[in-house]
């Protein structure tokens, strides 16, 4: 929830977007408390911005990133009247909690995938995608992608340019040999 909270402060900035994100990396992964959510990583991953369009009332039709969000949710509902003591929510307090949900479900995605497997470019796509439609308020300025793009390429190079100073320490697996002609 740390994490969410500061992700909400931060999403217009790239620049402390990406401090953020080389924190999120640099925690060690422990081994999961609970399952991931999926399908709704899956969605997160595609980039579908269609994703809360499918939702629908009918039981049976719904898709199974719909049923994660909803359980998800409810849970947050239930959570918040408890430790407020109430039995009602009003619709400020619903949107609210959606908001922190997607915020903790975009961190639990960025925690869950290996960043240093990834280009820029689909780096700042995946940010992108959760700064300006996963996770967006309706009134609130939409993010670059480009400036997006060129912290994620400078973040890359920081972190390349450490490697090239140890390249001693680098295993013997990773080392390529040129075979000399």
């Amino acid at each position: 929830m740390q994490w969410a909270s500061k992700f909400t402060t931060v999403r217009n900035n790239p620049q402390n977007l990406i401090k953020l994100l080389t924190e999120i990396s640099n925690i060690t992964k422990n081994p999961a408390s609970q399952k991931p959510h999926i399908s709704i990583f899956i969605k997160i991953e595609a980039r579908d911005r269609s994703f809360f369009r499918s939702f629908t009332k009918i039981q049976d039709l719904k898709c199974n990133h719909q049923l994660e969000f909803e359980t998800l949710e409810l849970d947050f509902h239930n959570n918040y009247k408890k430790k407020n003591k109430i039995t009602q929510l009003n619709r400020e307090i619903r949107n609210k909690i959606k908001l922190m949900l997607c915020a903790s479900l975009f961190i639990t995605y960025l925690r869950y995938i290996n960043i240093s497997d990834l280009n820029p470019h689909l780096l700042a796509q995946i940010l992108e995608f959760g700064c300006n439609f996963f996770y967006w308020k309706k009134d609130d300025p939409k993010i670059n992608y480009f400036d997006l793009l060129d912290e994620c390429k400078l973040m890359y190079q920081n972190i390349l340019s450490i490697l090239l100073e140890n390249s001693l320490d680098i295993p013997f697996l990773i080392k390529a040999k040129i075979n000399p002609r």
